[in-house]
């Protein structure tokens, strides 16, 4: 778990240094997590933001617990492909495609508890299907989570910014 936790920080860092040297004032630059909800927050990247229509990207989901209370996430199919988060894609015209990534294999359920300020990131592959026409797009991840106490939220994550050829 800690190594997943540290994995997942290095690649936040990584990709923040990679955005602060494009940029001609890297003061501006942030990272743009998702709105806090009950102390959760969900931060979206990927390997490549520029694709082709029928290709694959890896998405790379973060999710911060900056709560007092632990959260806990059911995982249905468990494994590198997982279904769990609910993924949008919206074109600049408004155009709005709802779609979950496929799952290369089934697992069993799994319960995954995150405390208090830790991290934890999935690596989910995208498919920009032949009906998405190129052009820019806007990438959003969604989950429900649950508290200890059985109440259960939804949480969005940032806009990823995608351009599809």
């Amino acid at each position: 778990m800690r190594l997943r936790i540290t994995l997942a920080l290095i690649s936040i860092i990584m990709f923040a240094a990679s955005l602060c040297k494009a940029q001609s004032n890297p003061h501006k630059q942030k990272l743009e997590w998702g709105k806090n909800v009950q102390g959760v927050q969900l931060y979206l990247t990927a390997t490549n933001t520029v694709t082709v229509v029928g290709s694959t990207i890896n998405v790379i989901v973060v999710l911060t617990n900056a709560s007092t209370n632990p959260i806990s996430i059911v995982f249905e199919r468990y494994s590198e492909g997982t279904t769990d988060f609910d993924f949008t894609i919206t074109s600049d015209d408004g155009k709005l495609y709802d779609f979950t990534p496929p799952s290369p294999t089934l697992g069993s359920s799994m319960n995954v508890t995150i405390k208090p300020t830790e991290t934890d990131s999935r690596t989910i592959p995208v498919t920009f299907r032949k009906e998405i026409k190129p052009g820019n797009y806007k990438v959003k991840a969604s989950r429900m989570f649950g508290t200890a106490k059985r109440e259960e939220f939804k949480v969005e994550s940032n806009l990823l910014q995608v351009q599809v050829k």
